[in-house]
């Protein structure tokens, strides 16, 4: 079998050619971005197949890429759906990714850390993030960003941990918000730090606080 199947789903995998496309799909993904997804993770997920007609209801693009990298093979789930339950599947299998967001000073952390490892262009780049990808996420790792990456070192102690942070000379301050919160207040953040020219969002902060904040102000708080 030319495939590169996890071995969990192994005893899924079918013919390639055994099933097709979905001839109408409502999403165009990228094709080039999941053969290199798959070439370096292998497939991870199943195929979901409509029994009766052999067409994808799940998958479309992964078949897609494992069919451009010349495979034998994918794993593939069959269902017996009536026609209403597949388009109202294939509506929510594209739908429901789009109602999230991602939390960019997460991706960042996490970019950052696989920049660590020897094979992280590689890892980085399968997982759809390009140089320029990676440039710039890694420019807008705010201070707070980078003492939480430090201190989760996981090759530190615990007590090496906590000298790091003592002698580095910065300290954080965390603001929690809720989701829905949390993606405005970056909004508004983006805008601070193009208004006061800066590039981390400490820096905007303090830039406001300095226009806003007055000497007597803090005076007055003693």
């Amino acid at each position: 079998m030319d495939a590169k199947i996890i071995e969990p789903l192994a005893p899924f995998a079918v013919p390639i050619d055994s099933i097709r496309p979905r001839q109408v799909n409502p999403r165009s993904g990228d094709v080039e971005a999941m053969a290199r997804s798959l070439t370096r993770f292998g497939q991870r997920r199943l195929v979901v197949v409509n029994e009766a007609t052999g067409e994808i209801e799940a998958g479309n693009h992964l078949w897609l890429a494992a069919n451009e990298l010349g495979w034998s093979h994918v794993a593939a789930v069959h269902v017996h759906d009536d026609p209403e339950t597949e388009a109202g599947y294939v509506l929510a299998d594209n739908r429901i990714a789009e109602l999230g967001s991602m939390q960019t000073d997460i991706v960042a952390l996490m970019v950052r850390d696989l920049t660590g490892y020897d094979d992280a262009p590689d890892l980085l780049d399968a997982a759809g993030y390009d140089a320029d990808d990676v440039a710039d996420l890694l420019a807008d790792l705010d201070d707070v960003a980078d003492d939480v990456g430090a201190l989760a070192d996981p090759g530190k102690t615990p007590k090496q941990r906590e000298q790091s942070y003592e002698s580095s000379g910065v300290r954080s301050i965390l603001l929690p918000y809720g989701l829905a919160d949390f993606t405005d207040v970056t909004k508004r953040l983006a805008v601070l730090r193009a208004r006061f020219d800066v590039e981390s969002n400490a820096e905007a902060i303090k830039a406001l606080l300095a226009e806003t904040v007055t000497d007597d102000d803090l005076t007055a708080l003693g």
